[in-house]
């Protein structure tokens, strides 16, 4: 049986700064970056992030950053994370991606081009012998995605900001979403669904 943990390091009981670890074995899959603004009285603050001094102490055992969408509070950390960690994956769609790579060129900051890997939704990821499994869901911001982490011992899935919406314009990704989850998931259980 693995071992595995699952911790946020923001995002819990707070709007943004969403960043969440799972732990498999000793393997680290980290799924989101955000930050988060500043309430009226913090003057002189611009962004909060959340405190990633674990990845910086664990940086050999990450397998990747997966983003499931282009909200300041699920991406926006990712220019002060890499500036530490420049040989982390960077996983995301090709919306979300360009807003990343947009965002790291008005800060100047570089990273190795190979590290930013777009992804698509519904088509498989392999990282270092794990499966992780992007699934389309309806949110407010394009291409928001899901992510299932396939283990030996079931699916953990990462789900985060979305609405079911019959109203918007496009493909039925709602459905599409269970259609696929379901046909996803028929041979491994869901051990752990989070939602935030």
């Amino acid at each position: 049986m693995s071992k595995i943990k699952i911790f946020g390091l923001g995002g819990l009981n707070e709007n943004g700064k969403n960043m969440y670890i799972v732990e498999v074995d000793d393997n680290i899959f980290v799924f989101d970056a955000g930050l988060k603004y500043p309430t009226m009285g913090m003057l002189g603050v611009d962004y909060i992030i959340p405190k990633f001094d674990y990845l910086i102490n664990n940086k050999k055992r990450i397998k990747g950053i997966f983003i499931s969408h282009g909200h300041d509070g699920n991406y926006g950390a990712l220019v002060d994370i890499l500036k530490e960690l420049p040989d982390v994956n960077v996983y995301a769609t090709k919306f979300t991606m360009n807003l990343i790579k947009e965002e790291l060129q008005k800060e100047k900051v570089e990273v190795k081009a190979n590290i930013l890997k777009e992804i698509r939704p519904h088509a498989k990821i392999d990282v270092d012998g794990y499966t992780i499994f992007p699934i389309s869901v309806t949110h407010s911001m394009p291409e928001t995605v899901m992510y299932v982490l396939y283990t030996n011992d079931g699916a953990i899935c990462y789900a985060t900001d979305f609405v079911f919406d019959s109203t918007m314009l496009g493909r039925q990704v709602d459905r599409v979403a269970r259609d696929q989850s379901r046909r996803g998931f028929e041979d491994v259980g869901i051990e752990v669904l989070h939602t935030v």
